[in-house]
């Protein structure tokens, strides 16, 4: 279920051929084109920026950006290359296509990120370009793709274009303004909150903001990322993902529609504080202490044994945190006993470790000021799970991708991964580190070639010679009908229960793809853990769709 890229070493000649073939389009098609000039100027990253006047309309939730000619008379169509380039894209398999990325005044526009994908296919090729430069992507089949646009200070933008059977096709696009509000996040006595939670030992603990057109609830659906992701009308940037913001600033948002709106503070999902913000807004202000903060945290209590004997297993340590954080390591008392306090609300993932036993998985769903009574955690001595695996062909397979998660651990409504992966090597050997005595479900992915499910028992001990073989997968799109202050977790089971994929839905997504083996499954659609509804799925060659929620 990876969307990692595929590498293949014996095909590594030819892609660095191809990468002196493509900057050679790049440059040549920008000579024909005109390099923008040297001192095009740039926003500043700092100051906040406001649509002026001559702006384009707001973008609205679900609109495709205008594709008419730009200014000038460019029409954006496919251009025939020029002689001295004739030969570039025939070079290699499909089209290049290269372009810029501009504002709506044609200047290019700084550090973008540009995503392509062919339409109805799960994987986003990246390209992350500075403006002199433009984008690049060979080996485009001719059909509709995907593009996709980041850039800090502008309206994430996605748009369909045809891929024409040419060498050579040039294409730029036209990214329009956000809002931009600087955010600060102050104490009551005007100290900026991260540097006064890090006095507290509360370093990890990260705010955030959501925008919407109503007044917010108490809080939005929960999380467990280190916030709520990509929920409601703006973007969230904290200072540590925006360059040059002043001290002072706890991060920006960047909005999409008109004010006013409403803007609210929260601690993963839930809202501390909320504020209606007028138009003609420059900057936002919040005021909270540490304390009123601390109201929305919970703590986690919990006694760790070891499996095979119930006696405490002194030397263990224990953290909780989100998927995107460290956890703060605690060791257990003599007793075998842990509190960890401070705990921000939402699902989070406990981990325990101790010298010769295994990596002990549990996501929890901790409320806003609750304490939870984990009971008895057993830790079990250590079981690898190893063997080979097999390509479609019935060959060792190397660079597979390996993911595995404890069975009886698992709860609906939460996440199957667990961050712990493992690759094989070129003879197709792997080995599972971590493992423990129970039933664990063991994925193998590689990208463009295929996947494998098993569900392994190691109750008897390690397990050395599992053979799994790759099969391919079939496209399963999620037509994403949430609104954009909602999300969902979906998780896809085979008939026997064994869970196979888990994986949020966001308002804010759009449609998706996710890739699956032939069989017959079944997906279920929770919010907040509570199931919303199943649906059978019966997958073979043909690609089929689910609609969410």
């Amino acid at each position: 279920m990876t969307e990692d890229p595929d590498p293949r070493p014996a095909r590594r000649w030819r892609a660095l051929a191809l990468a002196e073939l493509v900057v050679l389009a790049v440059v040549g098609v920008l000579a024909l084109t005109g390099f923008p000039p040297a001192d095009a100027p740039r926003d500043p990253l700092p100051a906040p920026r406001l649509p002026s006047d001559g702006d384009e309309p707001a973008l609205r939730r679900g609109e495709i950006p205008d594709t008419a000619p730009r200014a000038g008379g460019e029409a954006r169509q496919p251009v025939e290359p020029a002689a001295e380039l004739a030969g570039v894209g025939a070079a290699a398999d499909g089209t290049v296509l290269v372009g810029r990325v501009l504002d709506p005044d044609g200047v290019p526009v700084p550090r973008c990120s540009v995503g392509i994908r062919p339409a109805g296919t799960a994987s986003w090729r990246q390209d992350s370009i500075e403006p002199e430069l433009g984008f690049a992507f060979p080996g485009l089949a001719p059909g509709d793709c995907e593009i996709r646009l980041r850039a800090d200070g502008f309206r994430e933008t996605t748009e369909t274009i045809r891929i024409e059977p040419v060498p050579l096709m040039r294409r730029d696009l036209t990214m329009r303004r956000a809002l931009v509000l600087p955010v600060a996040v102050v104490t009551p006595d005007g100290e900026q909150l991260g540097s006064a939670l890090a006095k507290q030992g509360l370093w990890m603990l990260e705010l955030a903001c959501v925008v919407t057109r109503d007044e917010p609830p108490g809080a939005f659906p929960e999380t467990e990322l280190r916030s709520v992701d990509r929920l409601g009308l703006g973007r969230w940037r904290s200072r540590f993902a925006r360059d040059g913001l002043p001290d002072r600033y706890s991060g920006v948002l960047e909005i999409d529609d008109p004010l006013p709106l409403w803007v609210s503070l929260v601690c993963r999902h839930v809202v501390v504080q909320e504020q209606l913000v007028p138009p003609g807004a420059e900057e936002l202000v919040f005021t909270l202490a540490v304390d009123e903060l601390r109201r929305s945290l919970g703590s986690v209590r919990m006694r760790v044994l070891a499996s095979e004997t119930g006696a405490p297993l002194t030397g263990a340590s224990v953290s909780i945190s989100d998927r995107q954080s460290g956890g703060r390591g605690q060791q257990v008392g003599d007793d075998g006993t842990a509190t960890v306090a401070d705990v921000p609300p939402g699902v989070s993932e406990v981990v325990v470790r101790a010298a010769d036993r295994e990596v002990f998985h549990r996501f929890v769903r901790v409320a806003p000021g609750a304490d939870l009574d984990l009971g008895d955690l057993r830790v079990d001595p250590v079981a690898t799970i190893g063997g080979t695996v097999l390509g479609p062909d019935g060959r060792p397979a190397a660079e597979v991708s390996f993911s595995w998660s404890r069975l009886d651990r698992l709860a609906p409504g939460m996440p199957l991964r667990n961050g712990m992966s493992a690759s094989s090597d070129t003879e197709g050997r792997f080995s599972l580190w971590g493992c423990g005595r129970g039933r664990y479900v063991v994925t193998a992915t590689k990208r463009g070639v295929g996947e494998s499910c098993a569900v392994v028992d190691t109750s008897g001990g390690a397990v050395a010679d599992l053979q799994l073989r790759l099969a391919p997968t079939t496209a399963l799109t999620i037509v994403n009908d949430l609104g954009p202050l909602d999300r969902v977790v979906v998780t896809v089971r085979r008939q026997d229960g064994v869970p196979v994929a888990a994986f949020p839905v966001v308002g804010a997504y759009g449609e998706f793809t996710r890739e699956l083996g032939a069989g017959s499954y079944v997906a279920a659609v929770h919010r907040d853990g509570v199931l919303l509804r199943e649906v059978p799925l019966s997958v073979g060659s043909t690609p089929l769709s689910l609609r969410v929620p």
